[in-house]
């Protein structure tokens, strides 16, 4: 739910097959203390949310293995180590 946007303190969200469906709430991008998310194996659908750009602490991100279409520039998140979005529907342009 987007009251997990609520938890200023943090640090690690697993909630990997799960069968969720739908968008990723973008309320999730105000987890500054976030340096885990792990969101892969659900059903998750539509854009990562471009407010994630902004998880500035973030090290691992793990969204493989749902049915996301859009990827936002996450190119300013410079602590990150692990990055998974494989098996999506993303598109990607020039």
């Amino acid at each position: 739910p987007p009251q997990l946007g609520n938890l200023a303190a943090l640090r690690q969200l697993v909630l990997d097959s799960n069968q969720l469906t739908g968008d990723i709430p973008p309320q999730l991008g105000s987890l500054s203390a976030l340096i885990d998310l792990r969101l892969f194996n659900n059903q998750l659908s539509g854009a990562v949310p471009i407010e994630f750009g902004d998880l500035a602490a973030l090290n691992y991100i793990f969204l493989h293995e749902n049915q996301l279409t859009d990827l936002p520039d996450l190119s300013g998140l410079s602590s990150l180590i692990s990055f998974r979005v494989e098996n999506n529907h993303l598109t990607f342009e020039d």
